[in-house]
């Protein structure tokens, strides 16, 4: 496992570097030389496992991730690896006790406008039910909430996907299922303080994944993979507004096949 890097050259007498191959081949154009360099290998003492997430270039011009293995207490870390591929593990997850600040984070972290980062966890916190958590580029890690303080875990049970900084400055995500709450869309405060949006039953998807996008109306779009129908399934997208509580909208073609179908001929678009 590794952080990599692809450079592309510029070509001779001062012309435009060729930046998209795929563009290249498409129009038959020549394309300058390709560098790929490997900056850092992880060797599961500096780090193993990055899982989800993607790196995020901080105001200091180095690149921060998070792996979901190793580290002190084999449970995650967060590190910094500068340009030239030198790597820093600035925080080790499941250092405090009973893994109160969180355990092996799966997605990446998010540049926030305060120059901080944030990021989720899946697993620990006060609740063992992952948590939600800002970090310092120098490794100051605050635990901003952890999932099931609500009676039934009515406030969700983990997370696996990143965070989004929505333009209001709050930040949303996605949690985990517990029960008969099929997981949520959360929004959370810098303050820690966290509002459920929308919770998921079943007829309208569960164990809703990966990172929100705030389109240009305003609201946060996003994909489900099970929507619990008594006929064909496959998952579907929805939207929610930032201000309401439940906003289900298939507003694209669910990909949707009966489980007889599955295995012949894979997912349709009806």
């Amino acid at each position: 496992m590794n952080v990599w890097k692809t450079l592309v050259s510029q070509s001779s007498g001062g012309k435009t570097a060729c930046a998209i191959l795929l563009f290249c081949v498409a129009t038959a154009m020549t394309c300058p030389a390709q560098t790929f360099t490997t900056l850092v290998n992880f060797n599961k003492t500096n780090g193993w496992a990055p899982y989800l997430g993607s790196l995020v270039q901080g105001t200091d011009g180095n690149l921060y991730g998070t792996t979901a293995l190793a580290g002190n207490k084999n449970s995650g870390t967060v590190f910094r690896v500068s340009p030239d591929g030198v790597l820093t593990s600035i925080y080790s997850f499941c250092s405090q006790p009973r893994c109160a600040d969180g355990v092996a984070p799966n997605a990446g972290l998010v540049l926030a406008m305060d120059g901080n980062f944030y990021g989720a966890t899946p697993q620990g916190g006060q609740n063992s039910a992952g948590t939600v958590f800002r970090i310092t580029a120098g490794g100051v890690l605050t635990t901003l909430y952890s999932f099931c303080s609500q009676p039934g875990c009515t406030d969700g049970n983990g997370s696996y996907a990143g965070l989004i900084q929505g333009t209001d400055g709050n930040f949303y995500g996605t949690s985990g299922a517990y029960g008969s709450n099929l997981g949520t869309v959360f929004k959370l405060t810098s303050g820690g303080k966290l509002t459920t949006l929308h919770t998921f039953n079943g007829a309208d998807g569960s164990l809703p994944g990966g990172v929100l996008l705030q389109a240009t109306d305003g609201n946060f779009y996003g994909q489900r993979p099970l929507v619990a129908q008594a006929a064909p399934v496959g998952g579907s997208s929805w939207a929610a507004a930032p201000s309401s509580k439940s906003l289900p909208a298939a507003l694209l073609p669910s990909c949707t096949t009966s489980s007889a179908a599955l295995a012949a001929t894979g997912p349709r678009m009806d």
